[in-house]
């Protein structure tokens, strides 16, 4: 038993600072492998029973492990368990995307649900005391590349060709597929060409990412008065002026643009790397608000990501005339359309969602919702009518079927008769056919009394 063993050991450090840093999932597996334990007896008997109250407790393996390098919650709750049950000596917020994450006004930070490994790092950590660890910037899901090898990362073994995996599995060590426990080390990967528009794109990511892990940034003003500067100065210097010209070449709505300049909201972080990769300016000069850099920027290609947003332009809103809709409830109303028997169903007639339809007719709506909910526990009455009128007449002859038998007549054989005669019991008619039953033992008793 996990719960009767002493504090565990805690496994030999590795980076704790910079790009190259561990991720708390990869340091919480190295902690179970090295106390010979799987990731399940130590998270499920020992870490989520002490995380908190019933109300804050951590009860399931995969909220946790998807986000337990974000930083916040649940990581603090997950570190404050390994302290407790270890004798640690570093600072394991480290291990955690915290600082991006307390970053005033920044967004949330898109993390991977699957895990994602560079399996030339996996072969250079050979080397190394510690042995194979999982880097903290590959948990993120819009980083791609690895920024030391330039190869994109691998979310299957390619032994057994199974993947991708999620962050935390019962049995589990860095370097190793959960499903074969092959070594995923590989020295044999391809560089991302740096011809290919795309691959230039996800190396810059990378890149950013790893700059700012390996320089943190303290003292940061608000984001969004951050981006702001920066879309202003780029206004001014590449643009005269106009928001329309810089509205296209982000390829972005006018309004988010007009949103942004008014700091009304926060650029997600992915919005943040387009607009460094496009015109060449680093992330962190972004986040300071430093408009200096503008001057000595350059407009590139746009990403891919931005590419496929052009070639999916949204759909203009279809106008609905409000006569037309009200022609087609009033039918409905009328029961011309028999079928249609929820506001669901109309709204998907119509190519509404149900919540536009409210608004655009809210009276009428209403209106058509209550007689469709009267007609729908009308038919519900009358099927449980004729429910009942069937078992009024197939209960008496099962009882006696089952008398004649020899057959003790009690819920479950009166339930098996009544199936193979082709009506299926139902729960909510259990006390009712106790009652036929009853009055049916009754009759048959009466009938033997007097014969």
């Amino acid at each position: 038993m996990v719960m009767n063993r002493a504090p565990l050991l805690f496994p030999p450090a590795v980076l704790q600072s910079g790009a190259q840093r561990e991720g708390l999932n990869s340091l919480f597996k190295r902690l179970c492998g090295f106390n010979y334990l799987s990731v399940n007896a130590v998270l499920g008997q020992l870490v989520m029973p002490i995380t908190g109250g019933d109300g804050r407790r951590l009860t399931r393996m995969g909220y946790p492990g998807e986000l337990i390098n974000r930083g916040m919650e649940p990581s603090s709750r997950i570190i404050s368990a390994i302290a407790r049950l270890t004798a640690c000596p570093l600072n394991l917020e480290a291990l955690t995307f915290g600082e991006l994450a307390g970053i005033p006004g920044s967004s949330a930070i898109g993390m991977a649900m699957y895990r994602k490994w560079c399996p030339r790092c996996f072969e250079d950590d050979l080397a190394t005391e510690a042995g194979a660890y999982e880097r903290l910037i590959w948990s993120l899901s819009s980083v791609e590349t690895c920024h030391t090898h330039e190869c994109l990362l691998v979310n299957k073994c390619r032994h057994c060709g199974k993947g991708p995996f999620r962050m935390l599995l019962g049995r589990d060590l860095p370097g190793f597929c959960p499903a074969c426990q092959a070594w995923l080390g590989d020295e044999s990967v391809d560089r991302v060409s740096k011809q290919d528009p795309n691959g230039r794109f996800l190396i810059w990511v990378a890149s950013s990412y790893a700059t700012l892990l390996n320089d943190p940034l303290d003292d940061l003003p608000d984001v969004r008065e951050s981006f702001s500067r920066i879309l202003y100065a780029l206004l001014d210097h590449r643009f005269e002026g106009v928001q329309v010209h810089l509205a296209n070449a982000l390829q972005r709505n006018r309004s988010v643009i007009n949103t942004w300049l008014h700091k009304r909201a926060s650029p997600s972080w992915m919005v943040l790397m387009e607009l460094s990769y496009m015109f060449q300016l680093p992330v962190e000069e972004i986040l300071r608000g430093n408009i200096d850099c503008v001057e000595f920027s350059s407009e590139q290609v746009p990403p891919p990501t931005t590419l496929v947003r052009l070639s999916n332009p949204r759909k203009k809103p279809k106008k609905r005339d409000p006569d037309e809709l009200s022609r087609f409830l009033l039918r409905v109303e009328n029961g011309e359309l028999p079928g249609v028997t929820t506001m669901r169903e109309v709204a998907v007639r119509l190519g509404l969602d149900p919540r536009e339809l409210s608004r655009l007719l809210p009276v009428e709506s209403a209106r058509l919702s209550q007689i469709l909910k009267g007609r729908r526990q009308a038919a519900g009455q009358l099927k449980r009518q004729e429910y009942r009128a069937s078992l009024q007449r197939h209960v008496p002859m099962v009882v006696r079927r089952l008398l004649d038998d020899g057959i003790t007549v009690h819920r479950r054989s009166v339930d098996q008769a009544l199936a193979k005669s082709g009506i299926k019991s139902r729960r909510s008619e259990a006390r009712y056919v106790k009652e036929l039953v009853s009055e049916a033992m009754s009759f048959f008793d009466s009938l033997e009394a007097s014969s």
